[in-house]
């Protein structure tokens, strides 16, 4: 392990600025990587290169300085990494009125070099798990079995136990519009991240990454396979995470749940159910929470389907919407209510009579009978979900 040498001059710099004293710090081959004196900045230290041979402190007085060709009085001290000496701390000055500030900078350096280690491991594993949660949402041959099983072993997760995919999608509200750029949502995603792995019910083996700019995925363990075990299980999870996110960040939030797969190898279908539901919530304007893939089946079944047939068979009624806002208005509502015309005066805030008159011209318009033909029902319903999604 070496310690970083912008980090070392840092360190060099602050203790003279504050101290006075002239330090130089050299790596475990005695070559100067920081130092007060820039022009030494690489050369070799001979004093350094004796206290690595005999792993021990030499201190020059101002008596013995002739034993030492250029060397001036002062104090060098191995620092160590892992019981291992990983280089040397040389300040110059009195050895008697050293001796505390050397033992300080001595200090600073191991506790820096175990920060730097523990930082680089800590995104050497990031970048491994982002790595395996790339081929596990990938990977559909029997092949790629072994390597998945590999990686899993190396990051501690057991590919046996059942996940589904919970997929948050993160952006600004309205009220944010001030504080807006990338670098801030980078920052909240990462706080979103340490939420939800602070959670009591996020496990060891719930795999959570960053997987886009404003997206994070926890690949969720189940118990059991029953839907209404598992819609507990994940409602008992996200609702004090949610909550704790919406209490601390001014964001929308929206939380796609895939279903279960059987298969490991089919882990990407419910990643891609829970991509859908993102999509479907986010383009019906649905506020902050989680939703269920099995709650949106048909949203889910639509959105399969390609563009080219929706437009085939549903732009003709879009046509005939064009200049007809209010009947397109009270199409979304009557769907969104389950066709209870008094529900919908209410989303509408008109009048019950200004929707059966409505519902009268949508008869008149499409030749249909919402109300009474499940057929037509099902025929409006994809009304709107074609002007939501396409329009």
């Amino acid at each position: 392990m070496l310690l970083n040498k912008d980090i070392a001059q840092k360190l060099v710099n602050n203790i003279m600025d504050n101290l006075g004293y002239n330090i130089n710090i050299m790596n475990d081959d005695g070559i100067i990587i920081a130092s007060g004196s820039a022009e030494r900045l690489g050369t070799y230290h001979q004093i350094a290169a004796e206290v690595i041979s005999k792993q021990q402190r030499i201190t020059i007085y101002e008596g013995n300085t002739s034993e030492f060709v250029g060397v001036k009085e002062g104090i060098n001290m191995p620092f160590y990494f892992h019981n291992k000496i990983a280089g040397v701390i040389g300040i110059t000055g009195n050895p008697q009125e050293l001796e505390n500030t050397a033992m300080l900078v001595k200090m600073t350096a191991e506790i820096m070099m175990e920060q730097e280690f523990l930082k680089e491991r800590t995104q050497s594993h990031q970048s491994h798990k982002t790595f395996f949660v790339n081929r596990l949402l990938t990977s559909t041959d029997s092949d790629d079995l072994l390597e998945l099983s590999q990686w899993a072993s190396k990051l501690g997760y057991d590919l046996n136990l059942k996940r589904i995919a919970c997929l948050f999608s993160i952006k600004y509200s309205s009220e944010t519009s001030s504080i807006k750029s990338s670098h801030n949502l980078d920052l909240i995603k990462k706080h979103v991240l340490d939420i939800i792995k602070a959670s009591p019910f996020h496990s060891k083996q719930d795999i959570s990454s960053s997987i886009d700019v404003n997206r994070v995925l926890v690949l969720k363990t189940i118990h059991g396979t029953d839907q209404k075990s598992i819609k507990k299980q994940i409602t008992d999870y996200l609702t004090p995470i949610l909550e704790k996110i919406n209490n601390k960040y001014p964001i929308n939030i929206i939380i796609g749940i895939g279903s279960y797969h059987n298969e490991l190898l089919q882990l990407h279908e419910s990643f891609s159910e829970s991509q859908v539901m993102i999509e479907c919530i986010e383009k019906t304007n649905l506020s902050n929470g989680f939703y269920f893939i099995y709650d949106y089946i048909l949203e889910y079944y639509f959105c399969k389907i390609p563009k080219k047939y929706h437009e085939h068979f549903l732009e003709i009624f879009r046509e005939e919407l064009k200049d007809k806002p209010e009947i397109s208005e009270t199409i979304n509502a009557l769907t969104n209510n389950n066709m209870n015309i008094a529900d919908a005066s209410k989303a509408l805030y008109v009048h019950r009579n200004t929707v059966l008159f409505r519902i009268n011209k949508i008869k008149e318009i499409f030749d249909i009978d919402p109300l009474h033909q499940d057929k037509d029902r099902m025929l409006l319903k994809l009304i709107d979900f074609y002007m939501k999604y396409y329009v």
